[in-house]
């Protein structure tokens, strides 16, 4: 068996570290946010254990932080764990520990979501607009099976479709690991029917984050100073971009 890489890259766990926060410290709906909470304050100081850099080992990872559980049918997680995975989500959160993220949205990332991104609209001027929305109900639908690795579908039947056609009884000799089972299927679907809270990808937040957070990784600020400089500065933006 090859040797598994064990990688913490910083830069690439912060940033997926910075989109979970959007999505589970931010409320758009309110224009608040809730950086300055105890359960943020823990993320950072786990964010900040983790060791920085990588080297080879054959041992199982006990824990990864993933940015495409779907594209890779949980191949990649089984493979680092060397066993089964469970989704547990970061400390002190509720719900699936997942988050949905728009394809092509991705800031300052090594990679984003698997996929390409397709945007289409109807426009409100039309006079056709009831054949344009069939027309467009048409493309979201889709006829043939694309696979997960081309994103999440909008519709349910379509998803249903895709990961049934991930399920496989093959073995993959080489990192002894089986595929997609009924098992991995059935947690992917609790992943996206559970999930409903959307990473924000606005450059003017993730800026602020990731600005206090270096700084934190510098040891200038303690966990709690640097959660109540975030507030202070997120705070401000996001009422005014959202109120």
């Amino acid at each position: 068996m090859d040797p598994l890489w064990h990688s913490y890259d910083r830069e690439l766990i912060t940033t997926l570290f910075i989109w979970a926060a959007t999505a589970e410290f931010v409320d758009r709906d309110t224009a608040t946010c809730s950086f300055d909470s105890p359960a943020f304050v823990h993320w950072l100081e786990l964010m900040k254990a983790l060791p920085d850099g990588g080297q080879y080992s054959e041992e199982a990872k006990l824990m990864n932080i993933c940015y495409d559980l779907a594209s890779n049918a949980g191949h990649q997680e089984k493979y680092m764990m060397k066993d089964e995975y469970v989704v547990a989500g970061f400390p002190e959160t509720e719900g699936t520990g997942s988050y949905f993220l728009k394809l092509g949205s991705s800031p300052n990332a090594w990679r984003g979501t698997m996929g390409t991104n397709t945007r289409i609209g109807i426009m409100a001027a039309s006079a056709r607009q009831a054949g344009a929305w069939r027309f467009v109900r048409t493309l979201m639908e889709g006829s043939d099976l694309i696979g997960l690795n081309d994103g999440i579908p909008v519709f349910k039947a379509a998803f249903e479709r895709e990961l049934a056609a991930e399920i496989s009884d093959d073995y993959d000799e080489r990192f002894q690991i089986s595929y997609m089972t009924p098992e991995n299927a059935e947690e992917l679907r609790q992943q996206i029917y559970g999930t409903t809270k959307m990473v924000s990808t606005d450059e003017g937040l993730i800026r602020i984050l990731r600005d206090e957070i270096n700084r934190y990784y510098g040891g200038q600020n303690s966990a709690e100073e640097t959660a109540k400089a975030i507030q202070s500065r997120a705070s401000i933006y996001v009422a005014e971009q959202y109120g």
